[in-house]
């Protein structure tokens, strides 16, 4: 008898139903998002802000 190979793998997302134009959360600017947990845009993403996890509208200590 051979035992059946279980996958254990982690689920696919399902990104590409869920992509789209959304705004971002630091800036308010819409961008292509790759889906729901893309919200915040690259040109923030490479922000210091956002390196150091503060808002766009916190300044700096």
């Amino acid at each position: 008898m051979t035992k059946k190979k279980t996958d254990t793998s982690k689920p696919k997302m399902q990104a590409a139903a869920n992509s789209g134009s959304r705004k971002c959360l630091m800036c308010g600017e819409t961008f292509d998002s790759e889906g729901s947990h893309n919200r915040v845009c690259k040109r923030c993403k490479g922000t210091q802000a956002w390196r150091e996890g503060r808002s766009s509208t916190e300044s700096a200590a």
